[in-house]
């Protein structure tokens, strides 16, 4: 399978930006054609990226007074998945072991307002797994209805190859698409790993607080 995946030509493009002292990226990474296709949308995306004025410094009484909310609260991890290392543009991240060995990895993020549109970013997802865009009429193929606690979310269901391994994967995706911001809880791993866990992962969505 190694050599598969060395065949395979990919693309990376990345955009950075700074605002009020802070740096920000953008990078999107993919098989070489699906990037080629997507960059447009890529672009259109970051046109639509607004960035908030830095926030007043307050006192430490002041904020202890009126602390924000934490997005963490909005999920509660199942028993036996092994809290990972989150990066930049992730809430949270956890391994989820199989039954021989192999194990599959969830992730939550979330970004503002439509996060660039549900297009774009299953074609990226796509993209991951070595499989071509797809248009509107094929979104809406692979869309189907689903809850995330008490609102209404999409599922998005997807199996090709593993960009990096070259191995069989599979990614289910639950978007949610809230007035001012659009969550994202992802599942990927071996086929065989997401068949028995998948349930998990449903339960996992089904305890989101929105």
């Amino acid at each position: 399978m190694a050599g598969i995946a060395q065949d395979i030509a990919t693309r990376i493009l990345v955009v950075s930006a700074s605002k009020d002292g802070v740096n920000y990226f953008f990078k999107l990474i993919g098989n070489d054609s699906v990037v080629a296709a997507q960059k447009d949308a890529f672009l259109g995306f970051l046109n639509s990226v607004e960035f908030a004025p830095a926030a007043p410094v307050v006192s430490a009484p002041a904020l202890a007074a009126s602390p924000a909310p934490s997005a963490e609260q909005r999920w509660t991890p199942l028993d036996g998945w092994e809290e990972l290392p989150a990066t930049q543009f992730l809430l949270a991240k956890y391994r989820v072991p199989g039954d021989q060995g192999e194990s599959a990895e969830v992730t939550v993020s979330m970004l503002g307002g439509t996060a660039g549109g549900l297009l774009p970013n299953v074609n990226r997802w796509r993209g991951q797994l070595n499989l071509g865009p797809v248009d509107q009429a094929g979104l809406d193929a692979l869309l189907s209805d689903i809850k995330a606690g008490s609102v209404d979310a999409k599922l998005v269901e997807l199996e090709g190859t593993d960009l990096k391994s070259g191995t069989p994967a599979r990614m289910l995706t639950v978007v949610v698409a809230l007035p001012t911001e659009t969550w994202f809880f992802k599942m990927t791993g071996p086929p065989s790993v997401m068949d028995a866990k998948a349930g998990d992962f449903h339960t996992f969505v089904n305890r989101a607080r929105f």
